[in-house]
């Protein structure tokens, strides 16, 4: 087996939520206490405002991220989308998004950071990064004054040795009068210990928004409340005007040439995520006669688990290690789309079924390349977004039953054929004004009344508070 070493060690952006970031250690004293947070904080300007200079899917070389207000509305690509915000009173004042200052943002923290590019100009949307220190904690404090919001997205991996500061920003805001939002990505497939750590979080705030129905029951079955809503999850990778060949695209353009079929994965490789399901979906093809080779474009995730080892050990056993790479952290949106380019298919095999947080499979589908996925487990997941269902619906995403065997993956696959040309919709393009208006709508009040059920019966209605 592959596994691409230098581009291990290259920044660079994965849209799902677990990639591993380096942040500097060490804390030093406070440089004011931490009661001067908690009273109602006096208007003032906020410090170190500038420029974001960034627009649609920020790119890693325009990182690290400084605090900034947005100089203009978001150019939104929507061509006429009705943005339904009438009769809600919106935030006055800024609205802060906290973020890190990371280079290597991981996949929740490049939505944080499109998520207030996509709410621009129906609000005041503001970046502040928060880092590892107590300087920058202060910092924060200040453009907190005179916010109207702070909306934080979690888990975000900038913060696994920080995880206290930012919940101690958002107790100075809600001790400041603030309205304090979490969107929350992803719960049951966190390791125990970060659950327990993102609980005192959901205690605090105000209110609470998920990425998907299952999500919202996951909280429910938890004893962490109901959310509120229910976030669209767009894709944080857009198509580059550009390709950046490297060692990767390269290998499996002479796979190809060789007539082999190329199985793909996209994003971080972890335990639910079920990569080494995709070794057996290939082997199956290979008993079916189908010379197979697969490429997984992202990284193990560093957790306490054996998920590196098995994988390996799975793939020697099954005799596949001469036609599988592991890319590792990939640089560029440019160097992803090369890889992209030379996949026939993509396959995945998700634990708990498809659900609308898994942007990674929209960002695939980009690439014109067919994704072959098992069945959502509720018949609601996608009542929220219009982008899953316009492609549901078009038959770009093929789907398999949710307990699907590898047999049947391979047989779905060997049906479809070589890849297809991009035809990309104009969903696309809208999916991010879709995004940011729901959260406007969430921050002025107005909400999707969700009863997400295990069997699929309730749906998504929309509805304003009482």
């Amino acid at each position: 087996m592959r596994l691409n070493n230098r581009w291990h060690r290259q920044a660079g952006f994965i849209p799902d939520a677990d990639f591993c970031d380096r942040l500097p250690a060490g804390l030093g004293p406070p440089p004011v206490p931490i009661w001067a947070a908690l009273g109602r904080l006096a208007p003032s300007h906020a410090e170190g405002v500038c420029s974001s200079g960034t627009t649609g899917s920020a790119r890693p070389e325009e990182s690290p991220q400084r605090d900034g207000a947005f100089p203009a509305p978001f150019k939104s690509h929507s061509r006429g989308i009705p943005v339904t915000l009438s009769n809600i009173t919106l935030p006055q004042g800024p609205v802060c998004f906290l973020i890190s200052p990371s280079a290597t943002p991981c996949g929740v923290e490049m939505f944080a950071r499109n998520l207030a590019r996509a709410a621009d100009g129906k609000i005041q949307a503001r970046l502040v990064s928060l880092d590892a220190s107590w300087s920058g904690f202060a910092r924060v404090l200040r453009a907190l004054k005179g916010a109207s919001a702070l909306v934080i997205n979690l888990p975000l991996v900038a913060w696994k040795r920080v995880i206290l500061l930012p919940w101690l920003l958002l107790l100075a805001a809600r001790m400041g009068g603030k309205h304090t939002v979490v969107v929350l990505h992803e719960w049951a497939d966190l390791n125990p210990l970060r659950r327990q750590a993102l609980r005192p979080y959901l205690a605090l705030v105000q209110t609470v928004l998920v990425s998907s129905p299952a999500v919202a029951l996951e909280l429910k079955d938890a004893g962490m409340g109901k959310a509120r809503d229910v976030l669209p999850i767009p894709p944080n990778l857009s198509i580059p005007a550009g390709r950046r060949p490297g060692y990767a695209s390269d290998w499996l353009a002479r796979q190809r040439a060789q007539g082999r079929l190329v199985l793909a994965q996209f994003g971080s490789i972890y335990p639910r995520k079920n990569a080494r399901f995709v070794l057996d979906i290939a082997k199956a093809l290979e008993g079916m006669g189908v010379e197979v080779s697969i490429v997984f474009i992202g990284e193990f995730i560093k957790a306490n688990d054996n998920v590196e080892a098995e994988f390996r050990d799975r793939a020697e056993m099954l005799g596949l290690t001469e036609h599988v790479l592991v890319t590792g952290y990939v640089h560029s949106a440019e160097e992803i789309f090369a890889i992209f380019d030379a996949v026939d298919v993509f396959a995945y095999a998700f634990q708990d079924g498809l659900t609308s947080r898994r942007s990674s499979v929209l960002a695939c589908l980009q690439a014109g390349k067919p994704v072959v996925v098992n069945r959502p487990a509720q018949v609601n997941e996608f009542d929220h977004h219009p982008l899953f269902r316009s492609l549901l619906d078009d038959g770009r995403i093929h789907l398999v039953p949710t307990a699907a065997s590898a047999a049947e993956f391979a047989q779905e696959i060997a049906c479809l054929g070589r890849s297809v040309a991009p035809d990309i919709p104009d969903l696309f393009m809208r999916a991010w004004e879709e995004a940011g208006r729901a959260l406007v709508r969430a921050l002025a009040g107005a909400r999707l009344s969700a009863k997400p059920s295990r069997k699929g019966e309730a749906a998504i209605a929309l509805g304003v508070d009482g």
